[in-house]
């Protein structure tokens, strides 16, 4: 039996899809905060997905169970790269009894992902090695604009308060006002 997960649930965690395939590279435009964060976040789809057969995002297709091992491989690689060597949650590569193919997302996906980047950062590239073009050209966006405009998904955080989930730093009141966080 598969199960569908609550909308906040699809919401709140998320693998980063900054390219198209999801390839090793992108784990390097994250900060370090968003590269832990990821980690962390990877084990519980990991569980969700392979244990309690929760559906999230396609990623429980079994034709894409390798590319979503391969995602905590790379995570940990770039880990290891910035010196972070004290991992200590190896994941076996799972049996597959179908052809694997990699995880592509559409390119609305990505650029939504992009731009939370962006917005999460607050316009200024915080990750590994030099700035990608895209970053460039959507901070140049971020800063005309006056910053995150919090159009986007809204997470309910109690007492009827909503975070932006495009910038995670401000958050809408019940009063409809927004405060950062």
């Amino acid at each position: 039996m598969v199960r569908a997960t609550s909308r906040l649930w699809r919401c709140a965690i998320k693998i980063w899809t900054l390219t198209k395939p999801v390839v090793a590279e992108q784990w390097q435009w994250l900060d370090r905060q968003r590269l832990v964060a990821q980690h962390h976040e990877w084990h519980t789809i990991w569980n969700s997905v392979t244990i309690r057969h929760y559906k999230w995002l396609g990623w429980e297709a079994e034709k894409y169970l390798s590319a979503l091992w391969q995602v905590h491989e790379d995570v940990v690689a770039e880990m290891r790269e910035r010196g972070m060597t004290n991992h200590q949650t190896p994941i076996e590569r799972p049996v597959v009894l179908c052809e694997q193919v990699s995880y592509t997302a559409t390119p609305k996906r990505i650029h939504e992902e992009r731009w939370a980047l962006v917005c999460r950062s607050e316009g200024v590239y915080r990750g590994r090695g030099e700035e990608p073009a895209w970053f460039d050209e959507m901070s140049y966006t971020y800063i005309l604009q006056g910053g995150c405009l919090h159009d986007g998904q809204l997470e309910d955080v109690g007492n009827g308060n909503r975070l932006c989930l495009q910038c995670k730093r401000w958050v809408l009141s019940k009063d409809d006002i927004w405060q950062r966080r």
